[in-house]
């Protein structure tokens, strides 16, 4: 595994990145001191460090940065793909269909836990459809090679009416 990359800073001198691992090869930190700015003016080093945790089944279950605010919480399935996310954003809940292929995602902003979300926001739901373009999208677009392949996504809702989303937009593929 890549443990140490060194590049030349603009102004003379290098710049460290340093990778660290768990015991079965997974990223555990990343390292890096890097210049900090006021505006632009070089102040003095500042080190940054990205930690990334996992359970006894080598999934990830939380990651720290220090461009965020707090932890972000990930709740994997037993397949190690991801049902949630818990950040300083609210929560998003994935979902999946035959094998592992996203289908969904579904945000929550604000909520605090994955028991708390329970407000959906629209613009923030994402769906993915594979293989072939639904009729429920209006089109005219043919594409071709779609098997196995994602044919469409539909995003940007702009509410949900009866339980529906209306004011979406598509892109297809």
């Amino acid at each position: 595994n890549l443990t140490k990359v060194e590049e030349p800073k603009p102004t003379g001198g290098t710049y460290i990145t340093n990778y660290t691992y768990t015991p079965f090869g997974q990223l555990a930190t990343v390292t890096m001191t890097r210049n900090g700015y006021s505006g632009h003016t070089v102040l003095s080093s500042v080190t940054q460090t990205r930690t990334f945790n996992y359970n006894a089944n080598g999934h990830l279950t939380s990651t720290v940065f220090p461009e965020t605010n707090g932890t972000t919480t990930y709740a994997p399935n037993s397949d190690g793909t991801v049902s949630s996310k818990l950040d300083y954003k609210g929560v998003r809940k994935y979902f999946y269909g035959l094998g592992k292929r996203l289908e969904r995602v579904e945000r929550y902003p604000g909520a605090t836990s994955v028991a708390g979300a329970t407000n959906e926001d629209a613009k923030g739901h994402v769906d993915y459809y594979y293989d072939s373009v639904p009729a429920s999208i209006p089109t005219n677009f043919q594409g071709t090679y779609r098997q196995g392949r994602l044919a469409a996504t539909r995003f940007n809702c702009s509410a949900f009416v009866l339980g529906n989303l209306t004011g979406c937009t598509y892109e297809l593929y």
